[in-house]
């Protein structure tokens, strides 16, 4: 694939508005950025195309971005609730430290337990 067929390709499906038009667009995309990886990393590089492509692109990365931060708050909860948990058992700080919690969690985790009694 050309560049200019790359460009026009990207530009092209970021001037669609339809939304089923967008998804059949990303699909064509994502078989030629499969198949023309180099082409589009240096397109990347081009800040009209690389806005073009985060235009594009917004809702995958929104989604992915939700996801992520998600994720993100479960497994927070989850290993503040484990650290409270040895914290209550009588696990020291300086112990879950050397297991290999952050400073921040067992500093949250005692500051929870501290407000709870």
């Amino acid at each position: 694939m050309s560049r200019s067929l790359g460009e026009c390709l990207i530009n092209s499906a970021n001037a669609l508005t339809d939304k089923e038009d967008k998804e059949n667009a990303d699909s064509v995309l994502q078989l030629a950025l499969e198949n023309n990886t180099k082409l589009f990393e240096n397109l990347r590089k081009v800040k009209k195309m690389c806005e073009a492509l985060t235009k594009l692109m917004k809702p995958e990365i929104d989604a992915a971005w939700s996801g992520g931060k998600a994720e993100g708050k479960s497994e927070g909860a989850t290993e503040l609730s484990a650290a409270a948990k040895r914290l209550n058992q009588g696990a020291t700080p300086e112990t879950l430290l050397l297991e290999g919690f952050s400073a921040d969690v067992v500093k949250s985790a005692k500051e929870l337990l501290d407000a709870l009694k």
